[in-house]
């Protein structure tokens, strides 16, 4: 029989491919209840590619033979299956986030939904994913979204490669088109999964040879006799178990890694086992009844599992785990029985469904925006309490209750928290509209300019995340004190001729950025340097490298005039602080694990012209670090200020970079 014939039996349901969907999404579920007992689970999301490949093809192949393929009636199936049940997904996932979620969450989640509900959630997170801004994102209802978004992109992709085929040639030419995307992807894969694991892991392009090796499958022949089908099935399925407990997080995915789970599925399906003992084990109706519900199991599980702890301010217990699994179950059944099954059975043209999808796409990604926007004017109002009038200027407000006298503070008449944990992890600093944000790739020395542009006295101020969480509180500085300030800041690059340990696009550009931030500074003959660098984390070469690198850069400045004043990194808690809080867990941290290594506390040693601010006894005392400090809140996340906060630094910095500028005037 020609491999280029398609040979998809003709049976309408395979026990063996429900039997594959139930492991599939049994493995996700697993993975995100109990990560560490099934640590590669993920792969699950790479059998249903496989699967939807072989199905997808298998089907298109019937209709070429038939001389009735349509590529707008295939769409319009494809929406009719798909697209019910996840708009009302999402749609219960937007209420649940408007009732439930703090505000500061409202623009990252419905954000996420809008793009969900387009079907391009694989791109939104690939952008998040390097975007040193959204680093720290919390996982949102919507997040699983990004398979389905690279499923329906191929669903779209793969009716039009099938017609450009036949139009170009023959049938044969379809089996090429699809070798020659196996190939390409695949290659394409290996590259970006080692260049930017990131967008590597959501790129459609990387994943579109998963789909490609299920299609291949629809033009291969079933094994031939029983005793070769168990061995194709045993193999498969102990390759695709062996994946999800081999495979981990921290393996590089998908590249090579990918091709096991791929491979156990690919021969599962040519196995096409139907009789025998196992057969018969695998057509057990538990088996099959979750293998029919498991697209909207999938559905399901991930937005209950984000938003129940949300609902009840508390982690997922282990009694909680096993409700969301009877939840998620309840819900994939009430949603075939009640959606998928009626609207199935419905006559109407195709034209009607891509009408009526695009109505409801666009009704509900409107009504996103507008809680979107709502919320965005609650987040302003509420964080300015913390900033302006009473509460901010009071002395034992933030900061300055650990560097004012105890006792009086200890009697502060402040009561509440700011800013509120409804928007705190929204508390970032407010920029002037020119600023900008320094992109992964960017080598160039631009700055945002802040303070009073006209001013005679220059301050730069230089480093990463960790110096940029002050730009609020060096801009209103300025402000008072007539300042120009030009912040140099590159999220996720120190400010130092060592090399943090990054992604491989970072390793590459932060040098080159450094090089050219110093080339600027000495040219620009500014008055005063300040700097900051985000500590614990990993250097090339280990810490000695860090302080010696950090030091020559001090030193070559120094040598040419410039005067620095750097700041000690704050503690880093290690957990999303708005979260804990919001949980009413204990946030605080043991000093010894929260100050972790900042190498410009060595460096000042080499370099000891730097003024180093060391705050570590506000932020701490002998034995503890605080999420709250005078009634604000610390941390927006797991290692930034929040901006309320910084600028209740304000009193102790100030003081100290005015006099270093009029010690040098």
């Amino acid at each position: 029989m020609s491999v280029l014939r398609p040979v998809a039996r003709a049976r309408d349901k395979r026990t063996d491919i429900q039997a594959l969907r139930t492991i599939a999404v049994s493995l996700v579920v697993l993975f995100h209840l109990w990560p560490n007992r099934v640590p590669g689970g993920f792969i699950g999301v790479d059998v249903f590619f496989v699967i939807s490949g072989f199905l997808i093809t298998q089907h298109i192949l019937h209709e070429v033979n038939a001389k009735r393929f349509s590529i707008t009636a295939f769409w319009a199936r494809r929406i009719r299956r798909l697209l019910p049940a996840s708009f009302l997904v999402l749609f219960v996932s937007g209420v649940f986030v408007v009732f439930v979620a703090p505000i500061s969450n409202w623009s990252q989640w419905l954000g996420e939904i809008q793009s969900s509900i387009f079907y391009l959630q694989n791109w939104n997170l690939a952008g998040a994913a390097v975007d040193y801004l959204a680093l720290a994102n919390q996982a949102s209802p919507v997040q699983h979204f990004w398979s389905l978004s690279a499923e329906e992109q191929f669903y779209f992709f793969w009716p039009l490669l099938v017609a450009i085929s036949l139009w170009f040639a023959n049938r044969k030419a379809i089996f090429v088109a699809i070798l020659l995307v196996v190939i390409a992807s695949f290659g394409y894969g290996i590259y970006l999964t080692s260049a930017e694991p990131a967008i590597a892991y959501f790129s459609t392009m990387v994943r579109a040879w998963e789909f490609g090796v299920g299609a291949i499958a629809a033009f291969l022949p079933t094994v031939q006799g029983l005793r070769r089908q168990k061995l194709y099935f045993i193999l498969g399925i102990s390759t695709i178990f062996a994946a999800a407990f081999l495979i981990n997080t921290e393996t590089a995915f998908p590249g090579l890694a990918a091709v096991i789970p791929v491979l156990g599925t690919f021969l599962v399906i040519v196995a096409g086992l139907n009789s025998g003992v196992m057969s018969r084990a695998i057509s057990w109706s538990p088996i099959q009844w979750i293998g029919d519900k498991s697209y909207a199991i999938y559905l399901w599980h991930w937005p209950l599992l984000i938003l129940i702890p949300v609902a009840f301010k508390s982690e997922l217990s282990l009694a909680s785990k096993f409700l969301v699994v009877l939840v998620t179950v309840v819900l994939a059944w009430l949603t075939e029985a009640l959606v998928e099954q009626p609207i199935s059975k419905l006559q109407v043209s195709k034209w009607k469904i891509f009408a009526l999808a695009a109505s409801v796409s666009v009704l509900i990604a409107s009504l996103a925006g507008l809680a979107i926007n709502s919320g965005k004017q609650q987040i302003d109002s509420e964080l300015q309490f913390g900033k302006l009038g009473a509460i901010a200027t009071h002395e034992c407000f933030g900061a300055k209750a650990r560097a004012s006298d105890s006792s009086r503070c200890e009697a502060s008449t402040l009561e509440g928290i700011y800013p509120s944990l409804n928007v705190a992890a929204s508390d970032t600093p407010v920029l002037p509209e020119e600023c900008f944000s320094v992109k992964r790739e960017q080598t160039e020395a631009s700055y945002c300019a802040l303070g009073n542009r006209e001013s005679q006295i220059k301050i730069a101020a230089v480093g990463d995340s960790h110096l940029a969480q002050f730009a609020g509180a060096l801009n209103a500085m300025a402000l008072k004190n007539n300042w120009k300030v030009d912040m140099y800041a590159k999220g996720g690059c120190p400010f130092s001729f060592a090399v943090r340990v990054h992604d491989a696009l970072l390793t590459e550009t932060c040098p080159a950025w450094v090089d050219n931030v110093v080339s600027k500074l000495n040219a620009e003959n500014y008055d005063l340097i300040v700097t900051s660098q985000r500590s614990g984390v990993d250097w090339v070469n280990g810490n000695s490298a860090a302080v010696s690198g950090l030091a020559k850069l001090w030193q070559q400045l120094l040598a040419t005039g410039n005067e620095i004043v750097a700041i000690k990194d704050n503690p880093s808690p290690g957990k999303n602080m708005v979260s804990c809080l919001i949980s009413s867990a204990e946030c605080d941290s043991p000093r010894s694990k929260a100050l972790a290594f900042d190498p410009q506390v060595e460096a000042v040693q080499l370099a000891p012209a730097v003024a180093l601010l060391n705050f570590d006894d506000v932020y701490c005392d002998a034995s503890t670090c605080f999420a709250v400090i005078g009634n604000a809140v610390v941390y927006r996340d797991d290692n930034h200020l929040t901006d309320t906060f910084a600028r209740s630094l304000t009193a102790l910095v100030e003081p100290r970079l005015n006099e270093v500028l009029q010690a040098n005037r």
